[in-house]
């Protein structure tokens, strides 16, 4: 399986994101924009969700359950 990353990679390259007026796939904080999830789901037909911030929210909670047992990240 390709990872995301590669897969950006080929779409920037393919859709020549490197001009300036393009909008940006990558966030500065970590993570796709709208923009990027939708290259991504173009160029493999997977579908990604956007970040979840709201703790009341079954997604992050799911999240949050199951990295409670991590101690750092490697």
């Amino acid at each position: 399986m390709k990872s995301i990353a590669d897969a950006i990679e080929r779409i920037e390259r393919t859709l020549g994101r490197q001009d300036s007026e393009a909008k940006p796939l990558k966030s500065k904080a970590g993570g796709l924009t709208e923009a990027g999830r939708k290259a991504y789901h173009r160029e493999t037909g997977g579908t990604l969700r956007p970040p979840v911030k709201d703790p009341k929210n079954r997604r992050h909670k799911s999240f949050c359950a199951r990295m409670k047992g991590m101690n750092a990240w490697l």
